[in-house]
């Protein structure tokens, strides 16, 4: 929502692909924060600046997705307004978190708990 908030206010100053790059960018950063405390219970500041640059590997996926969607509806249909390119970046932006969650969860905020173990194979012969 912040996301698409953030768009929506500045997208007639700054053009739709300019307004989502930033729009995304101040929502990722307050995403992960967001994400790292209340979903993964991340309370400690160890790691964050960590957590940033990956998330910022992250929103790069985002970007791409999202900016294609714009570039695709203006491609599409060149005059739609506003309320067009935020439905369009909503459907893009749902695809995109559910990436940046899986992303958050199997590699950004992975605990040392969450990381498989290498364990022998136990019965083997060695030659």
């Amino acid at each position: 929502m912040l996301h698409l908030g953030l768009f929506a206010l500045w997208t007639s100053g700054l053009g739709a692909q300019l307004a989502n790059a930033l729009a995304l960018a101040v929502a990722t950063i307050v995403n992960t924060f967001a994400n790292g405390w209340f979903s993964f219970g991340k309370r400690d500041r160890a790691g964050w600046l960590r957590a940033q640059l990956q998330a910022g590997g992250v929103f790069l996926f985002g970007l791409v997705s999202t900016a294609g969607a714009l570039a695709l509806v203006d491609v599409v249909w060149s005059t739609a307004g506003t309320a067009v390119n935020v439905t369009v970046l909503a459907a893009a932006n749902a695809a995109a978190t559910l990436g940046r969650f899986i992303a958050m969860r199997s590699w950004i905020f992975r605990t040392q708990r969450d990381r498989p173990r290498w364990r022998p194979v136990s019965g083997a012969v060695a030659s």
